[in-house]
């Protein structure tokens, strides 16, 4: 599934185990400022959900995947 923006209403619908990819912007420093901002949602709403979510960036594509997963 592929999303254009990293929101908590997207994370929260995310179910265990499964992987979404976010466009981001193509350009500086706007790519910089998504990426820190998508993960910084994700790593905050980690406890309030009560799973884990691991992010990958790939700058040269501009994208975020997001995958959420059982709190160990």
């Amino acid at each position: 599934m592929e999303k254009k923006k990293v929101t908590s209403d997207a994370l929260r619908k995310m179910e265990i185990g499964q992987t979404v990819t976010f466009e981001l912007p193509q350009t500086e420093p706007y790519l910089s400022r998504a990426v820190n901002s998508g993960k910084a949602i994700a790593y905050r709403l980690q406890r309030e959900l009560d799973c884990k979510f691991t992010a990958v960036t790939d700058f040269d594509n501009a994208i975020l995947t997001i995958t959420k997963n059982i709190r160990p």
